[in-house]
């Protein structure tokens, strides 16, 4: 897009190859664009994603494709689906960490707790992971809501010899045997959510 700088966190890819941009847009001006983009794969143009709902997308930070074709955002404001029609929908049944400048007396504030990843496994569940080592998982079918106990105060044995805790997960990846690998400040950490098992990949293991 001329005259905006494009900042690009995440991509995704829906089953009919839509390929969806997790950005941030700011203006030369100093302006955000307020809609999220994607490459359209029938008409080969990438285009501003708008909803007739009303809902719009601002600040997209990362993006996942689920296998029943909707795509899940996570922006400042919350976790989003877009459905097969390109439909914005708002997810309302997580906790709610990110706090709205205008509860704020104008003023925005950095929340305590926000989340930084989101990944659609195989069976359609949604996985979030939070800046407080929390993992959560939506099941959009029934809309249940669960936070995986997972030890945060574990050490990790650093390459200068010191231990230090993982407090921040930052990314997630899931396999084809739904084996976890969280990213964090001090290293990869692998859960099991069958056997609610955990532990850090070793140096050289």
């Amino acid at each position: 897009l001329i005259g905006y700088d494009i900042l690009t966190y995440d991509i995704a890819v829906d089953s009919f190859g839509n390929v969806f941009f997790a950005s941030v847009m700011s203006s030369h001006e100093g302006g955000v664009l307020q809609t999220l983009l994607y490459f359209d794969a029938t008409e080969q143009k990438i285009k501003k994603l708008k909803s007739s709902n009303g809902n719009q997308l601002k600040e997209v930070f990362r993006i996942t494709a689920g296998p029943d074709n909707n795509v899940w955002a996570l922006s400042k404001d919350g976790l989003f689906r877009i459905d097969e029609q390109l439909e914005i929908h708002e997810v309302s049944d997580l906790p709610h960490y990110f706090i709205n400048k205008h509860e704020n007396g104008g003023k925005e504030t950095k929340p305590e707790r926000i989340y930084t990843a989101v990944k659609c496994d195989v069976s359609g569940l949604i996985w979030l992971t939070t800046n407080k080592a929390e993992l959560y998982s939506f099941n959009p079918k029934n809309r249940k809501v669960e936070l995986h106990q997972l030890p945060a105060n574990f050490a990790v044995d650093l390459s200068s010899g010191g231990l230090l805790p993982i407090m921040q997960f930052w990314t997630i990846l899931i396999d084809k045997e739904r084996n976890f690998f969280i990213g964090t400040q001090n290293g990869v950490l692998k859960y099991d959510p069958l056997t609610k098992t955990s532990w850090v990949i070793e140096k050289g293991k």
